[in-house]
């Protein structure tokens, strides 16, 4: 008999909140997915599609395999909470010209006065905005797609249940 824990719903939710998001366009791999419901009937099909998500995040990420090679790239986040508007930038050579960038376009978009502010800078990496329905949120960087998603959710998690990914952008 399955048995619906804690754990298993808040995988549930992961699971669609990685493979809803906006950012990339991210999806779980369809065939592995489809192993998770036809393969093995007796697992779980929520830890399986959480697994699939997550390795397809990881396995498309950009991140050269020698980041020691590239040049260093500063990206940033900012975001109106209120407004939902929001800027990234990457590219950039220091943190300050990354944040300063990424606020001008939140602000561009904004319909309120100086309300964006920087929600994550990363350098050489990834960053994740996470968004609740309730205006909550959480945002947190990472070396890969999916660890940056994670850690953001994690963050939004301490004050809402119904969190989701809605920024996510790399600057390698």
């Amino acid at each position: 008999m399955f048995r619906l824990t804690v754990r298993t719903i808040l995988r549930i939710f992961l699971v669609f909140a990685l493979i809803w998001q906006q950012a990339d366009n991210v999806q779980a791999d369809p065939v592995c997915s489809g192993q998770c419901f036809h393969d093995s009937p007796s697992s779980y099909p929520a830890e399986c599609l959480y697994q699939c998500t997550l390795r397809d995040l990881e396995t498309s990420d950009p991140n050269p395999s020698n980041p020691g090679s590239q040049a260093s790239s500063y990206g940033a986040i900012a975001i109106d909470i209120k407004t939902g508007a929001y800027g990234f930038s990457y590219g950039f050579g220091n943190q300050a010209d990354a944040e300063v960038n990424a606020l001008r376009y939140c602000r561009k978009k904004s319909s309120r006065k100086n309300s964006c502010q920087v929600a994550t800078w990363y350098h050489n990496a990834c960053g994740a905005v996470a968004e609740s329905k309730k205006k909550d949120w959480g945002a947190a960087w990472g070396n890969s797609k999916a660890e940056a998603a994670r850690k953001a959710l994690r963050v939004c998690g301490k004050y809402s249940s119904s969190c989701k990914i809605t920024r996510l952008h790399c600057s390698f």
